[in-house]
């Protein structure tokens, strides 16, 4: 076998490892928190785009890649909570919007998931949120946001996912999904629940490689951090997380929360992927970033 996938598994429970249970004590808002409790969260959905497949991504995790199994044998206590699904009140909430796709199923579903990761968050619970296509991100954030209110945000993905529906080019929820977590930026209709939201200067975006023209006007109007896949060629993966870090936590007390969207990757690592771009992020760059978040003692989420 190749050895580079060989040594994955050791590589991915080590990640995890990283990501909960060497995440250490820091003092917010009067509080210790301990990382070695990992709640998981499924969110089967799809809808944020067209493709079928990405649904089955909880499951898959689950089972055939032995996830729950492998954090407790690194020590981490560990809760599977389920998966998330909208309820019919969860749906009333929402609204359609002709020039978004199943704007109405994607608003409950990520309603759902705020609602269900805030109170993890309060009972410092580290959140590990398994997709689903990237949509989802609107839930995960804004439910970490409604209890760490300087939270930021890093972001890593082949798109900026900075359109409105009034631009986009498929009119699909997961390249929406930064646009409805910004607070200098209006959500889609369909989404007026959405109050806790992050400040663009919490966010660093990494791996950028395909920009729609909305999303890079928006880029310049909100003076979102970015790193595109030139940058990460001219400075390196290390260099780019430390100016990230330089810039998202200066005084060291910031919590984080890590959006990966797997497309972040080149299509030669994660070929499966519904929206393919090449020269992308290589394993060992994506392995980097997430154990440098994790050794800030201050990934909250993921």
């Amino acid at each position: 076998a190749d050895p580079l996938f060989r040594s994955y598994p050791y590589r991915g429970a080590a990640m995890f490892h990283r990501l909960s249970g060497r995440i250490g004590s820091i003092a917010w808002h009067r509080r210790r928190l301990s990382r070695q409790i990992v709640s998981i969260v499924g969110v089967p959905f799809g809808k944020g785009q067209t493709k079928k497949g990405v649904e089955r991504g909880p499951t898959v995790l689950r089972e055939e890649g032995r996830l729950l199994e492998r954090l407790r044998e690194i020590g981490c206590e560990v809760f599977d909570v389920g998966d998330v699904l909208p309820t019919s009140d969860d749906r009333a909430l929402t609204r359609s919007n002709a020039r978004l796709t199943n704007a109405s199923e994607v608003s409950a579903t990520c309603y759902r998931l705020a609602e269900t990761v805030a109170p993890l968050a309060e009972n410092d619970h580290f959140s590990l949120v398994l997709g689903g296509d990237h949509s989802i991100s609107v839930g995960s954030i804004n439910g970490l946001v409604s209890v760490w209110n300087n939270l930021g945000v890093v972001w890593v993905d082949a798109h900026p996912d900075l359109n409105s529906p009034n631009d986009s080019p498929t009119g699909n929820a997961h390249g929406m999904s930064a646009l409805s977590s910004l607070k200098v930026l209006q959500s889609p209709h369909g989404f007026e629940w959405l109050k806790s939201k992050v400040l663009p200067n919490r966010l660093v975006q990494i791996g950028i490689r395909q920009i729609d023209p909305g999303e890079r006007r928006r880029l310049a109007e909100t003076n979102v951090k970015f790193f595109s896949m030139q940058d990460v060629d001219r400075y390196g993966i290390g260099k780019i997380m430390e100016m990230t870090m330089e810039y998202l936590q200066p005084s060291k007390d910031r919590p984080i929360h890590l959006s990966f969207d797997i497309d972040a990757f080149d299509p030669s690592v994660a070929p499966c992927t519904g929206t393919k771009v090449p020269g992308g992020l290589s394993l060992r760059e994506g392995l980097f970033i997430g154990e440098t978040l994790a050794d800030t003692e201050a990934l909250v989420g993921m």
